[in-house]
């Protein structure tokens, strides 16, 4: 699939949240895109997942020593991160009798999306109802060598599951992996490096951090890699996120170092694909 198609089926299969507070601000009133869910199969029945993060490089290649990344984005901006780290908040399970009766509607969807925030940042001070499936706390995903981050493995009580749910948003004391010279609390995102306009030999140093929060919610249906077998109870879930496209569309010299950290918050969720094996 080309990546125009992907970050289309990420913005139609999957809703999209910008917002520092969701409780404080209507929470699914931000969203933009809900599946209506109409075609939503029965579910479903589970007791464990395991959770994984990780990183498609796509056109992107390793910076000096291994480290970081460089990649040129689509108006010719090169980019050359050399630290760098995304906070997951969580990821879980959503049951599927959640869902409105009688299938999911637009306003039903919604509503679960403000749901499934509120539970996932709880242990921000959000509240909201945690489903047990949840990863058990925040994890820093590392920019300077991107690849994969195992976010647990939770055991629940069995039930009918029809969403999935993957949260990114400020660290907080909870927060595993945070690194020891750069304080992340309250930060979702924290880039640092340099990039080069079109024709240009300067490289312009930045540091881009972002404290927004943006999520995925997607029916397990259109993420699953193949039917599952009879009395299948496990669901392998990977993120993946695509490098390459991350910075498209960031016209560098005319952004703020916020606006880009804030664009950058706003489109990992259009650069990440879910993928699910049920066994």
């Amino acid at each position: 699939m080309s990546r125009a198609a992907r970050r289309l089926a990420a913005l139609i299969g999957g809703v999209v949240l910008v917002t520092g507070c969701p409780g404080a601000g209507g929470g699914a009133g931000d969203a933009a895109g809900v599946s209506t869910g109409e075609d939503a199969g029965a579910g479903y029945v589970l007791s464990s997942a395991r959770y994984v993060t990780d990183w498609a490089w796509g056109a992107a290649v390793p910076g000096d020593d291994g480290l970081g990344f460089v990649v040129t984005n689509d108006l010719g901006y090169e980019v050359r991160v050399t630290r760098g780290w995304l906070v997951s908040y969580s990821a879980s399970l959503a049951e599927c009798a959640r869902s409105a009766a009688g299938g999911t509607t637009t306003a039903g969807a919604a509503g679960l999306l403000g749901e499934l925030f509120g539970g996932g940042v709880a242990r921000a001070g959000h509240g909201g109802d945690i489903d047990p499936s949840i990863t058990e706390a925040p994890m820093t995903e590392s920019l300077a060598t991107p690849g994969e981050t195992d976010l647990g493995t939770v055991d629940f009580v069995s039930a009918s599951y029809c969403y999935l749910h993957w949260v990114a948003a400020a660290a907080s004391e909870y927060t595993r992996d945070l690194p020891d010279d750069v304080d992340l609390l309250g930060e979702a995102l924290h880039l640092e490096g340099t990039w080069r306009a079109p024709g240009s030999d300067e490289a312009v140093p930045f540091v881009w951090t972002s404290p927004i929060a943006n999520g995925l919610l997607v029916d397990l249906d259109d993420v699953a890699l193949a039917a599952p077998p009879e009395g299948a109870a496990h669901a392998e879930v990977r993120f993946v996120h695509e490098l390459d496209a991350w910075f498209d569309g960031l016209d560098l010299a005319t952004m703020t170092e916020s606006a880009v950290g804030r664009a950058l918050m706003v489109a990992i969720s259009t650069v990440t694909v879910a993928e699910v094996v049920i066994e």
